[in-house]
């Protein structure tokens, strides 16, 4: 799929959902459980014990090209050689470590951190596609509003951390392109109870809201 497929897809979905957890199988379960709830694109973080390896068996579960699979919380240059071997469609790195881009090969989307006017543009001239603002809460979509409509209007936003289903609508209308969804559908509770069906219950909730604020 081409790089500009990719970024049609992810700015269509709008909703970026993280996986995170302390095993393997259980974010395995995680991925089919979203895939269940109609989730579109979908990261594992490198906190997943094996995470390359749950992203190449993600990737061989779904035959389906529109789904994206890509590799989170990629903090340093070893941890993007590793995530590379599994081929997913992007990296998210929260920080500001822009060796990572030195081994990225040019077809994957590339979210990097900013917090600060001068940290998301300076993510923006190091290529990132994406610039990640977390978590987005503490900043709130007035943060986002005046940066969009002000300085910054070509800066692809992500807005992560803190995304409850009942305010992502002010982000999207004051111009967040796409919210990470993690702990609010995958959270501690439902990992301990195994109880994955309401992870799909969740994710289904929150695409029916993104298309009610869309419509």
């Amino acid at each position: 799929m081409s790089k500009e497929r990719k970024l049609e897809i992810i700015l269509k979905e709008k909703l970026l959902f993280i996986i995170r957890t302390d095993d393997f199988e259980s974010a395995i379960k995680c991925f089919d459980a979203l895939v269940s709830g109609g989730a579109k694109v979908i990261e594992f973080t490198s906190t997943i014990p094996n995470y390359d390896i749950a992203i190449r068996k993600a990737k061989s579960i779904v035959s389906n090209d529109e789904i994206l699979i890509g590799a989170g919380t990629v903090l340093d240059k070893d941890l993007a050689i590793k995530a590379m071997e599994s081929d997913p469609d992007f990296l998210v790195n929260p920080t500001q470590n822009f060796e990572i881009m030195d081994v990225i090969p040019k077809d994957k989307i590339v979210f990097m951190g900013g917090f600060t006017p001068t940290e998301i543009i300076t993510s923006y001239r190091k290529g990132a596609d994406f610039v990640k603002i977390f978590p987005a809460s503490i900043l709130g979509p007035r943060f986002i509003r005046s940066l969009k409509g002000g300085p910054l209007p070509f800066i692809r936003v992500l807005a992560s951390g803190g995304m409850d289903i009942n305010i992502i609508k002010d982000y999207i209308l004051s111009g967040a392109d796409v919210i990470g969804v993690g702990s609010e559908v995958i959270s501690k509770e439902v990992l301990e109870e195994k109880n994955f069906s309401k992870i799909t219950i969740l994710t289904k909730n929150y695409i029916h809201k993104l298309s009610e604020i869309c419509t």
